[in-house]
């Protein structure tokens, strides 16, 4: 099935973003890459590959960054046995900094690379609206999880006499 950068774009949890853009690269023709979570602008960690590394943190120099949002030189990269030949590859930059690494392992097409570093704005922009989606989601059950823990504590509250709470809160305040 051939699979459309609206259809990748419209991923609605960073899982399904990352397999319809595997998808999405094989479809287009890139038979060899690997798609990186960039976490604070530089710590690179492999999400997806269809060969080459699949664990470790590098940093963004380490996959050829060089101060443009693409690669165009050949860098190596190995980890334990396992060893990575990025011939080319695009950065994604979301808000603020870049969150998304694609490379390619085999050397691609003019019009190939074209696309990719045409579209690496739009992915990058995705990643950053499903990170931020999900830490919004995470707030939310943090602060659910808070209102709980007070309404229990407000039946553990009552079976206290006012002068035990009182004693405990002077105690509290004299100790601090």
């Amino acid at each position: 099935m051939k699979h459309s950068l609206l259809s990748t774009l419209f991923s609605s949890n960073m899982n399904g973003f990352m397999s319809s853009l595997g998808e999405l690269l094989h479809s287009k023709g890139f038979p060899h890459w690997t798609i990186w979570k960039v976490s604070n602008g530089s710590l690179c960690e492999p999400l997806l590959s269809t060969d080459g590394i699949s664990t470790g943190m590098y940093d963004i120099y380490d996959l050829g960054y060089d101060g443009t949002d693409y690669i165009t030189s050949q860098v190596t990269i190995t980890h334990l046995s396992e060893q990575c030949i990025i011939s080319s590859g695009v950065f994604c930059k979301g808000s603020a900094s870049y969150n998304l690494a694609v490379t390619l392992h085999q050397p691609s097409t003019e019009v190939q690379f074209v696309w990719l570093k045409s579209i690496a704005i739009f992915l990058g922009i995705h990643a950053d609206q499903l990170e931020s989606d999900n830490r919004r989601l995470e707030m939310f059950i943090d602060y659910q999880k808070k209102i709980d823990f007070i309404k229990g504590s407000g039946r553990i509250l009552k079976s206290f006499t006012t002068n035990e709470v009182i004693m405990a809160s002077l105690d509290m305040f004299t100790e601090s």
